[in-house]
Order: structure tokens, then C-alpha cells, then sequence
């Protein structure tokens, strides 16, 4: 009991300095996320405009009332004279990311959350390439905070293009996934499935240039 209350006692300073000292750029990133999405994550309506509430809101409503009475919404019937829903890649009911938000959150909320949950993937992943590729703690945060807030995420999603968002995100991913596959394959599945999950996200055409982009990541 002494030496466990010793340990117990001894990580409390010191321990998380060190930790503190490896982890402030994640706490600075997740900071920044929170102040920039908190309210989003709050809000009961949607906070994007544009494509999200003209198509992608409605559709995505359609689709998963669909779902929940047990059919698949192959078909949207209030589309000009009716359009293929399902195999519509815009609509994204086949990207894993969104299956949990949808099924726990209702339409709107779950497509706040989704903005938020990109533009955490674009600022992480690029924080965690830019150490791969020998950057300090500072120059990292400094990439992922222009890469995560630049002007193209925050346009986007003020337009309602969330699909250009969903894959642009990836794409830092990709290319941490395409740098570590040439130390060896150990990375081959999780490449994979990020690349099949970029295209599924919404914007087929820009999934695969973001595959191109990532060079390996989509070779395998």
C-alpha cells in the first residue's frame, strides 16, 4: 500500500509535466476545436447552409426514415421525377463515419457533428504527418492549425459542402498512411480502408484525386 501510495504521489507533478510537455499541442488543437465547433455540437438545427440544407439534409432524412421502418432507400421519390438515393455517392449512406451519428443523433445534429468530426481528422492528421516527416511539436501544430481552419474547410462548410470537407480531410491521412507503407506492409489494411472510406464520404470524383494525391495508399 506505501509503494502504491508512493507512485500514486509521485505522478502527480512530475508525470504530467512530461506529459503536458508531449501532449500541449493536441490539448492546443482540441482547445481550438472545441471554441470553433462547441456551439455546433450544441445546436438543435444545422449550422451549415447551402447544399446541406437544400440536398444533403433531406436526403439523408428520407434515407434514414427509411432505415428505421426496415427498407432500403433505394429511391428518392421527391427528386425531380424520382432519383437513385442509395447509389447516389453525394448522399453518403455508405460512409462508416456517418453510421453512428446518424443512428444516435437526429439528421441535423448528426451533420454538425460530422463538420466538427473532419475538421478534427484534417487538423490531427496532419499534426501526426508533420511529426513523421520530422517537424518539431510547434511547426506540427502550426500545420495542422492551417491545414484544419483554412479558408477552404471554413468556405466550404459555410456554402454546404460538407462532402468537399469529408474527403478533404482524409487526405493528410492518406499520405501518413502512403509514408508508412514504404517501411513495409504492417499498414496495408488500415490504408485501405481509409482510402475506400474517402471515397465513400460524399465526393466520389475528389476521393479519388485524393487517392492519387496519397500516391501508394491507393495502390494496394
Amino acid at each position: 500500500m506505501a509503494q502504491a501510495s508512493g507512485r500514486a504521489q509521485g505522478w502527480r507533478p512530475r508525470d504530467l509535466r512530461r506529459v503536458l510537455s508531449r501532449r500541449w499541442p493536441l490539448l492546443a488543437l482540441g482547445t481550438g476545436l472545441l471554441i470553433w465547433y462547441g456551439p455546433w455540437l450544441i445546436a438543435a438545427d444545422v449550422r451549415m447552409g447551402g447544399d446541406v440544407t437544400t440536398e444533403f439534409y433531406p436526403w439523408l432524412a428520407y434515407a434514414v426514415g427509411e432505415l428505421r421502418r426496415g427498407a432500403l432507400p433505394l429511391w428518392g421519390p421527391y427528386s425531380m421525377a424520382g432519383t437513385p438515393l442509395l447509389a447516389n455517392p453525394q448522399v453518403g449512406i455508405l460512409y462508416p463515419l456517418s453510421w453512428p451519428l446518424l443512428l444516435v443523433l437526429p439528421v441535423g445534429r448528426a451533420l454538425n457533428y460530422s463538420a466538427a468530426l473532419h475538421a478534427a481528422l484534417a487538423a490531427g492528421a496532419t499534426y501526426w504527418l508533420a511529426r513523421r516527416w520530422g517537424l518539431s511539436q510547434g511547426a506540427a501544430l502550426f500545420a495542422a492549425t492551417a491545414y484544419g481552419f483554412n479558408g477552404l474547410i471554413a468556405a466550404r462548410l459555410w456554402a454546404g459542402n460538407l462532402n468537399f470537407v469529408q474527403v478533404a480531410a482524409w487526405l493528410p491521412a492518406l499520405l501518413l498512411a502512403a509514408d508508412a507503407l514504404r517501411e513495409g506492409w504492417r499498414w496495408r489494411g488500415v490504408a485501405s480502408a481509409w482510402a475506400s472510406w474517402a471515397r465513400r464520404s460524399g465526393s466520389d470524383d475528389r476521393g479519388r484525386m485524393s487517392e492519387v494525391r496519397s500516391g501508394p495508399a491507393s495502390d494496394i
